[in-house]
């Protein structure tokens, strides 16, 4: 990132990573004409050395190459940092270990995308392109796809369907389809001004729109541009702390392939869109729309269609629910569907007392994520950026349908809400999934927003809060850990009660310099409130427990004690939080000179290491209601304590 920080670097700092450019000499060899261009440019204006390498790099060669380099000469663009990665920071062997299918990376390939002009499609041919997104979009096209797709007043299916009839009018092929033409027109007209104006109960009238009309002349790049030296001056971090979460989820290291590059492309944009539509506090999705933009396009513009899509929302929910309230009206709408659609379903879930509409909730806030597969998310994505919110709907009505016979013979609401979520684990097809999605003819943009309006005009949102802004600061941990990276952590700190957020990590045990010794690990957490127990076992997993609580020694070999806030957690291979619940039970932690026991009752213990913290076990128990938190095995040897 040199180019956007313009300090002097030397090679050695220079490195093949995301966090910066690889500056090489130029050759023949490279891959493509830009990178070509870029060395050629660099050379010019550079120091190299007598093999041709860039010894440094100033800021004064930085405005010079700027000027001087235009990365797409039809585009017009300059060069920039972001440009880095322009097919987007996903880490390819990760990334492909999410493929369960032969077909996974090459879907929609049969329609011959490298011919097809979007822009001219999505213009002229509306139906023609949507179908092209439903088939499936290639890895390789996804970032041409997803620029494409979003747009201010993008056409809805409605729009559509009048297109066709005023086209069929001036072919000559009239009949009745004026008359109903016009009819839809002004329903249309009339349901999208009433929307308009009932946006006033969601939050207030969109200040966003003020500088639309100068910026919509901007590239991608000059736009970003421009909103990094409005939040940041002329030196933007590479570094964001703390993040504004916009209450989703911020540890990108979970299901996204996300390089560290990644990840903190992701940050940048979510501090530059809380920097610039101040108003805007809740938004869930946020987080993991950017991550998914990310892994296929480069910064600028992942934060361009990002801004669209928040224009687009804050004005007619079109992609996304913003705050609170809007998504509780996704909530409410949804029910109003499914209820529709599945009658026999809805008296079960009544009877069990699950509440589906909280079971969307969870879906949408995260655009799926950590629901279905990745594969099948990306899919969705494909649909969404251009149809909009009802892809949501059906999507989450498509989930049900596909599961309905096995949801309606379930005797229990946790076994209901079980095999829900394993139907949702397993459905990596995407072609059924969303077949099965589009059968719900009656999910379109008009009746959603008629549907909006009459929950709005009933009062059922009045007494719901708008939603507040959750700022995720990063742990500061002041002796760097052998057995938690810095994503675990994240992933921790996630999981603490908020006011242990605000403090730093003091490393005050380890076995790799204090022994493994018990008694002197209880003498050194000894006076602490609150402690983190991490174990790194010899076949490199990683669990432990948050204890909030002083540690002390107990006589009696069930005089368990602690807090309820304690929990224990596993961070590799899979990430799991297990916290505690009122009524079940209080054995949350037991100290003896024999061994540490975190978690009584049930099958075992829930954590347990010996006198000299070598061998450990870990079992189903009560008091935390967590799975073995090692896997392969109940008994496991530590090759590292925390």
């Amino acid at each position: 990132y040199f180019v956007l920080v313009g300090n002097k670097l030397s090679p050695q700092f220079l490195k093949a990573s995301d966090e910066h450019f690889f500056l090489c000499p130029t050759a023949p060899g490279h891959s493509t004409e830009l990178q070509n261009a870029f060395f050629a440019m660099m050379a010019k204006h550079l120091p190299v050395d007598g093999k041709g390498n860039v010894t440094m790099f100033s800021k004064e060669g930085t405005a010079a190459l700027e000027t001087a380099f235009e990365c797409d000469s039809a585009a017009d663009e300059v060069l920039a940092w972001w440009h880095a990665h322009m097919d987007g920071f996903k880490v390819e062997e990760q990334y492909r270990r999410t493929f369960t299918d032969a077909g996974h990376g090459k879907q929609g390939a049969a329609s011959k995308w490298e011919k097809l002009d979007l822009q001219e499609l999505k213009g002229e041919r509306a139906r023609v392109y949507k179908l092209l997104l439903r088939c499936g979009v290639p890895d390789a096209y996804r970032r041409a796809a997803w620029r494409n797709s979003p747009s201010r007043r993008p056409l809805s299916d409605d729009e559509e369907e009048e297109e066709m009839e005023r086209r069929k009018e001036t072919t000559g092929d009239r009949g009745d389809h004026g008359r109903r033409a016009r009819s839809r027109s002004a329903l249309v007209s009339a349901t999208v001004k009433k929307a308009s104006a009932a946006r006033l109960s969601l939050g207030g009238k969109s200040d966003y729109d003020s500088e639309e009309e100068s910026l919509s002349s901007l590239s991608p790049c000059q736009l970003y541009q421009r909103r990094l030296q409005e939040a940041f001056g002329e030196e933007a971090p590479i570094q964001c702390n703390p993040i504004p979460t916009f209450g989703g989820n911020v540890a990108f290291h979970q299901f996204h392939c996300l390089s560290s590059g990644g990840v903190l492309a992701a940050k940048r944009i979510l501090v530059v869109l809380a920097l610039t539509f101040p108003r805007l506090t809740y938004a869930p999705a946020l987080p993991d729309f950017a991550a998914l933009l990310l892994m296929f396009m480069p910064e600028d513009e992942a934060y361009c269609v990002l801004e669209t899509v928040i224009l687009e929302s804050d004005e007619r929910c079109h992609y996304l629910a913003l705050g609170n309230r809007a998504l509780h009206l996704f909530q409410l709408t949804f029910k109003y569907f499914l209820h529709r659609a599945f009658p026999d379903l809805c008296v079960k879930l009544a009877e069990l007392e699950v509440d589906i509409g909280a079971v969307f909730r969870d879906w949408i806030s995260r655009l799926f994520v950590g629901h279905l597969p990745l594969q099948a998310v990306l899919r969705v994505v494909d649909c969404l950026l251009y149809e909009g919110s009802t892809v949501l709907f059906r999507v989450g009505l498509a989930i049900v349908s596909l599961g309905e016979r096995d949801l309606l013979s379930c005797p229990t609401g946790e076994e209901l809400r079980e095999t829900l979520a394993r139907q949702c684990r397993e459905l990596a097809d995407g072609d059924l999934l969303l077949g099965q999605a589009w059968a719900f003819k009656g999910a379109t943009h008009r009746n959603l927003v008629k549907k909006y309006i009459s929950i709005l005009e009933s009062g059922q949102l009045d007494d719901v809060h708008h939603g507040s802004m959750a700022i995720f600061t990063s742990p500061v941990v002041r002796t760097p850990s052998s057995v938690l990276s810095a994503d675990q952590f994240e992933s921790l700190w996630n999981w603490l009660p908020a006011r242990y957020q605000l403090q730093e990590l003091e490393r005050v045990f380890t076995t790799e310099e204090d022994g493994f010794n018990l008694s002197l690990l209880v003498k050194s957490a000894r006076g602490w409130t609150a402690t983190v127990l991490a174990i790194e076992t010899i076949d490199g997993q990683s669990f432990g427990a948050f204890i909030a609580s002083e540690w002390k020694m107990t006589r009696a070999e069930k005089e368990f004690y602690g807090s309820g806030e304690s929990f224990l957690f596993a961070l590799s291979p899979t990430e799991a939080k297990f916290p505690w619940k009122s009524g079940q039970p209080e054995q949350f932690m037991l100290l003896t000179d024999a061994a540490l026991v975190i978690g009584g009752g049930g099958d075992g213990f829930g954590l347990r290491l010996d006198s000299e913290l070598w061998h450990g076990s870990s079992h189903a128990c009560d008091t935390y209601a967590n799975a073995p938190l090692h896997h392969g095995g109940r008994e496991f040897e530590c090759k590292a304590v925390e």
